[in-house]
């Protein structure tokens, strides 16, 4: 008998200790693990937050208007150590199937053999990285974590506009859009000269118009070397020829504005 109230004894501590104590230890793992990733798709930025605050910036590039990158939440679906290209690092979040239902690679974070077109939108679609980047988030990130790609070409801080260029023509650059954008920052869009906004605004969309044709000849140009990887002489050609390029896509990327310049 004794020895039985002794097990019922032991059998009950342990139950007590498992069922107020382990819960807590399953929560701190899984804070641990409480990472999110946001990727600025227009300012080619990812941000990475773990438990609500923001512990890493990386530059990527992400996709020109012909490959647009996939807006809206995802997760990540599988991680991969791809070589080549993607510098051994390949984080799917959303798959592409054939009419037989088989993957064909779909859309993920990766590194890249194209360190140029960082800080652009100049990929397939992808969100590429450094690899050494890319690397450090297949490390860190679980299967399961929460990706979220936004698109916002509007930002007013500090009494500065800043409008970026409207690569996919999502209608962000709008007067209407822009004007709210403004009144939600506090200022009083009524003190708004509308058409020295409405002129910045169609003088940045010309250079949206510019910065995309720019686009397209920068990544035929590496296209057409893809083919022939043999010929390093080609590949100097082309540096020349994107670099120029790049640096015209650099000047066309955003504006800046003072909000005094546009009050009436």
């Amino acid at each position: 008998m004794e020895r039985n109230n002794f097990k019922t004894a032991i059998f009950g501590t342990l139950f007590f200790l498992f069922s107020n104590f382990m819960p807590n230890f399953i929560t701190a793992t899984e804070k641990k693990e409480n990472y999110k990733v946001l990727v600025d798709v227009d300012e080619c930025r990812l941000e990475l937050y773990q438990d609500n605050k923001k512990i890493r910036d990386f530059k990527v590039a992400t996709g020109e208007s012909r490959a647009e990158t996939p807006l809206g939440k995802y997760n990540i679906l599988k991680k991969e150590n791809w070589g080549g290209k993607f510098a051994g690092t390949y984080l799917q979040f959303l798959k592409n199937l054939d009419e037989n239902g088989k993957d064909q690679g779909g859309w993920g974070i990766h590194g890249t053999d194209k360190l140029w077109s960082l800080g652009y939108l100049l990929s397939n679609g992808c969100i590429r990285m450094y690899p050494g980047d890319a690397a450090y988030l297949k490390k860190t990130l679980p299967v399961g974590t929460e990706i979220e790609f936004v698109y916002d070409t509007i930002d007013v801080k500090d009494n500065i506009l800043k409008i970026t260029n409207d690569i996919y023509n999502k209608g962000t650059n709008s007067l209407e859009n822009v004007l709210k954008k403004l009144s939600n920052a506090g200022i009083e869009t009524d003190k708004i000269d509308k058409e020295k906004l409405n002129d910045v605004l169609e003088s940045v969309k010309e250079e949206t118009i510019l910065y995309n044709e720019a686009a397209k000849k920068v990544n035929d140009i590496y296209h057409e070397y893809d083919k022939r990887k043999w010929d390093y002489t080609g590949l100097d050609k082309a540096n020349v020829q994107a670099g120029k390029l790049l640096r015209e896509m650099l000047i066309y990327s955003k504006r800046e504005i003072d909000i005094k310049e546009i009050l009436k």
